[in-house]
């Protein structure tokens, strides 16, 4: 499971560098897409619940005016959970795709 998300962390497919950034925007252009991606990289198969930690393919997922958002209920604990719990896109305002654009190009900071 580790070596899958180490793999799919750093080989998403790009094959020349100097464009690897136009095809990653281009890639992940919708909230949808992110939000995919982020599920396939944190969970590789089945949903985790983040509270009980139950990993099952049959989660309940939520539907909002007929369109699926990302969101589970977990059948075990039947607590709504998502991806982005646990992450630094948990509280934010800011869309998944936006955000995952601006943590790649902020430079890390340290304070001492």
């Amino acid at each position: 499971m580790i070596i899958h998300r180490v793999t799919k962390l750093f080989n998403l497919g790009f094959t020349d560098p100097t464009d690897s950034i136009i095809n990653m925007m281009e890639s992940f252009n919708t909230e949808q897409k992110c939000r995919e991606y982020l599920e396939d990289l944190l969970w590789y198969n089945d949903p985790i619940c983040t509270n009980c930690l139950s990993e099952r393919p049959d989660h309940y997922k939520l539907k909002k005016n007929g369109e699926f958002n990302g969101i589970y209920k977990c059948k075990d604990c039947r607590i709504n959970f998502n991806v982005k719990i646990g992450t630094m896109f948990e509280n934010s305002a800011i869309p998944l795709r936006n955000g995952s654009m601006q943590s790649i190009f902020s430079p890390p900071t340290k304070r001492y």
